[in-house]
């Protein structure tokens, strides 16, 4: 399957590929207002081709829900937080080395690559160089943990900061694609997690636009991933092949997750037409685990699954094949998420449950803390604003402006979850209510094709900028400034 989109946070918006003719008339039909939205008529045929074009057609809104729940879902938008906060930090380092105020001629960059090299890796290297260890910041990773938790002293503000940021970014990327493979080494990150709620959504919007044929289209998909499943398990389990998450191409990456979830759905005997709301709220649950409180193997989303769906071998029945308890969830999931939680609490309370990854076992962890939705989203608004106005305060107005526009959205987004979090969960509803979530900026990438410029177009959509093989729109929030969340 050619890539369609893409979901990057230095660029918190949908990112759509444009690599044919077919594809580029459609975004210039829809920057000269021809149409409503980026779309190509199906051939109703049931080609790959058709398959492409439906998920091309879904694109903005998959990679728009990947914004949407770095916004809303408790690990994502600590996740989020955690990039923030490095470029808050760099964004201080920056100032203090443009003012001359910084003890070191050289810093070797991606600084956050280095600081997790060895001493003995560093010291070769800067040998090789002919650089003096007091020319070049020698600090490991853990100095900065020492440094975040008080037990290591440095007065030098730039080297505060260089080591702050590094220590936020290099948690971030550990939570994002930290990997639990299931013993056929299947991709479980949180990556994949993210992929699949979009991708719930994704193939929901499919039927909703195409019937009973964007459903046809669906089963394709899945059924293409679990061939490549199979496959791949074939190799593993008659010639002992050795099977990297690199090796899960195509839709499989999408559909890792959803497949976890869907076997669970088969097993359990869940009504089938509530198979796609399920699967949504459910990893929503898996990725809102208590990032303040728990230890990171506690909350991580496939330790929560496993936990979650093996309580009836703990005693403790769910009673999901009942449908007035699947209304109960979708009616109510809040306080569901909460009771399940609190079962896991008490069903695993002084045990733990061994899970088979890639060959060995481990321990999954306890989380037995429900996640405070109020407080968790205060906290994230507190911490938002304490960076704003230390930038402001000290001339930063750019990256000041940059998170203050994020926490207007994340300050929208969680108050519209709060208010109506079926609205947001239930697949199909979030779809028909898309307008009134925070509007995803896009931006249009073309590859092996001639950009679209601004000459062709005879109208152009207002806000739309034109630079060289990119299309996009401003970053920008749906909310008043007077309307940002105050402490």
């Amino acid at each position: 399957m050619g890539k369609t989109g893409n979901f990057n946070l230095n660029f918190p918006g949908a990112q759509i590929v444009c690599d044919s003719e077919e594809k580029r008339t459609a975004v210039k039909d829809f920057l000269n207002g021809k149409s409503n939205s980026i779309e190509i008529a199906l051939a109703h045929d049931n080609s790959e081709e058709d398959i492409q074009r439906a998920v091309f057609n879904t694109t903005y809104l998959h990679e728009g829900k990947h914004l949407h729940d770095h916004l809303v879902c408790p690990m994502l938008l600590h996740n989020y937080t955690l990039k923030l906060t490095a470029l808050f930090y760099s964004s201080l380092a920056m100032q203090q080395w443009q003012n001359g105020n910084q003890p070191y001629k050289y810093i070797p960059l991606p600084f956050t690559t280095w600081i997790e090299l060895s001493e003995e890796k560093k010291l070769e290297l800067i040998r090789n160089k002919g650089i003096s260890t007091s020319d070049i910041p020698m600090f490991s990773l853990q100095d900065a943990a020492y440094l975040m938790d008080g037990h290591f002293e440095c007065d030098n503000i730039f080297t505060q900061a260089l080591l702050l940021a590094a220590l936020h970014y290099s948690e971030y990327e550990c939570n994002v694609y930290q990997n639990s493979p299931d013993g056929y080494n299947t991709e479980l990150s949180v990556r994949t997690f993210t992929e699949s709620m979009a991708y719930v959504q994704q193939v929901t919007e499919m039927a909703i636009r195409y019937d009973s044929y964007g459903e046809s289209l669906h089963q394709k998909i899945l059924n293409d991933s679990f061939k490549h499943f199979m496959k791949l398990g074939s190799l593993k389990r008659d010639s002992n092949t050795d099977i990297s998450s690199h090796d899960y191409i195509g839709y499989s990456v999408y559909t890792a997750a959803f497949t976890m979830i869907w076997r669970y759905v088969k097993q359990t005997n869940i009504n089938p037409n509530y198979t796609y709301p399920f699967i949504s709220y459910v990893l929503f649950w898996a990725l809102s685990g208590n990032v303040l409180l728990d230890q990171k193997q506690a909350v991580f989303p496939r330790n929560r699954l496993e936990r979650l769906f093996n309580l009836d071998y703990m005693g403790i029945d769910l009673a999901l094949n009942n449908d007035a308890n699947l209304r109960e969830l979708f009616q109510h999931p809040v306080q569901t998420f909460q009771k399940w939680d609190e079962y896991i609490g008490s069903a695993y309370a002084g045990t733990n449950i061994n899970i088979l990854s890639a060959g060995s076992t481990f321990g999954v962890g306890v989380s037995s803390t429900p996640v405070d939705f109020n407080q968790l989203y205060n906290k994230f608004m507190h911490s938002y604003m304490g960076m704003v106005q230390h930038l402001a305060s000290v001339g930063l107005s750019k990256p000041a402006n940059y998170i203050y526009s994020i926490a207007n959205a994340a300050f929208y987004m969680t108050n519209s979850f709060k208010e109506n979090p079926s609205q947001y969960l239930y697949p199909e509803a979030y779809s028909n209510h898309l307008a009134e979530f925070v509007n995803v900026p896009f931006r249009i990438e073309f590859q092996s094709i001639t950009p679209i410029t601004r000459e062709e177009c005879s109208s152009v959509r207002k806000g739309v900028a034109f630079k060289g093989k990119y299309i996009y729109t401003e970053i920008a929030s749906k909310i008043l400034i007077t309307q940002i969340y105050q402490p």
